[in-house]
């Protein structure tokens, strides 16, 4: 798990993903932010089905995280276009899937870029209830 910490890095930069963001992509798998900053800083050790999980993220087998070098890598798993398409098609779906849109006083969460033109549409229709003066 010597390499795990750097190719960890390496992998959020080329993915130019903040670990943050990669933490909340992947808490389903108990993945924490403290926890990938651990990580980042070799205070801590992935578990096993932690280091599984971010291998599957990132479409990288855990072992090869943990001991090849970047270098190797990059010649290897990191080469495949379609790996690094994959990749960002899935981030990209899973940074869309739930938006946060303002209407009115209210912050309505939906789900996915079709109800952001429809929500902001019918707010934009909605009668006053205001009686004239």
């Amino acid at each position: 798990m010597e390499r795990f910490p750097d190719n960890i890095a390496r992998l959020l930069g080329l993915h130019r993903l903040p670990a943050n963001h990669a933490a909340a992509m992947m808490g389903d798998a108990g993945i924490s932010q403290s926890v990938m900053s651990k990580w980042q800083s070799g205070a801590r050790r992935p578990s096993f089905s932690s280091a599984l999980a971010v291998g599957d993220f990132f479409q990288v087998p855990a072992d090869r995280l943990a001991r090849a070098s970047f270098e190797d890598l990059l010649a290897n798993e990191l080469a495949d276009p379609e790996r690094f398409r994959a990749v960002e098609a899935k981030m990209h779906r899973m940074r869309t899937g739930l938006q946060v849109v303002p209407t009115g006083r209210k912050r309505v969460a939906t789900s996915g870029l079709s109800d952001l033109t429809s929500r902001s549409e019918t707010v934009g229709k909605r009668k006053s209830t205001k009686t004239p003066k």
